[in-house]
């Protein structure tokens, strides 16, 4: 690992999402997350709900990995004119209304929330959302239908 010092510069990793805004910090500019793959995101808000859930939408156990959702008083609403997204992505949990990520996340001994990665195929891409299977199919696709044209 390579650190470099800059003189009064903070380095800070913030865990937020467009439907909730900022969910946890974590101050990384001394470097004490250690050498592990994941840097961990730190504390929730006050304020904010986050929990990680497995499939069954049940509370993971600390350590083990699921999906993070979070809730809080900058939820959005809804998706616009999309009621079927907004119904999946915005379920109600436990009488909250929460958003469900898509991250891959759990919960460290110190309570300190790591993200692990997504739960399908997205990833952004200088701030646009990319789906990368959806990428590979149609390539595939057109790859086809290139070939079915020549015959």
């Amino acid at each position: 690992m390579v650190l470099i010092e800059l003189l009064g510069v903070h380095l800070w990793n913030l865990y937020s999402v467009s439907e909730c805004h900022d969910v946890a910090q974590m101050e990384l500019t001394n470097g004490e997350y250690g050498t592990r793959k994941f840097c961990p995101i730190g504390k929730i808000f006050k304020g904010v709900d986050a929990v990680v859930l497995d499939e069954n939408l049940m509370p993971r156990a600390t350590g083990e990995e699921g999906e993070l959702y979070v809730a809080g008083p900058t939820l959005a609403r809804e998706y616009l004119n999309l009621p079927e997204l907004t119904a999946s992505r915005f379920p109600t949990i436990g009488g909250v209304r929460m958003y469900k990520t898509g991250d891959r996340a759990r919960v460290l001994p110190n309570r300190d929330l790591e993200i692990l990665g997504r739960c399908d195929s997205m990833q952004k891409i200088r701030g646009y959302s990319v789906r990368s299977k959806q990428i590979l199919f149609d390539s595939l696709l057109i790859d086809c239908l290139g070939r079915a044209a020549c015959y």
